[in-house]
């Protein structure tokens, strides 16, 4: 599973966040991708994000099949994010 955080003020139908979509979707990965909105306050969207990959990773044996990537603002997070569960960044 891939989840992508875009920058600030920014948005899942971004420029890079849909060129993502659609190079998952052209390998059949359309399911294995998250984007979500993320909220402009850095604590709203550290929470969000936190939240997803915490539910993408339910059940999950290893955390490592998680990978949070992003751009801007939104590759601060992974380095950050990447250290609570224990994901990829």
């Amino acid at each position: 599973m891939i989840l992508y955080l875009h920058g600030f003020r920014s948005s899942p139908t971004s420029f890079k966040a849909r060129l993502m979509a659609d190079a998952m979707a052209a390998r059949g990965l359309a399911g294995a991708w998250a984007c979500p909105q993320l909220p402009a306050s850095p604590r709203e969207a550290a929470e969000l994000a936190l939240g997803i990959a915490r539910e993408q990773l339910a059940g999950a044996a290893d955390p490592r099949a998680l990978t949070v990537i992003g751009s801007s603002l939104g590759g601060f997070y992974p380095t950050w994010l990447a250290e609570q569960p224990g994901c990829k960044a």
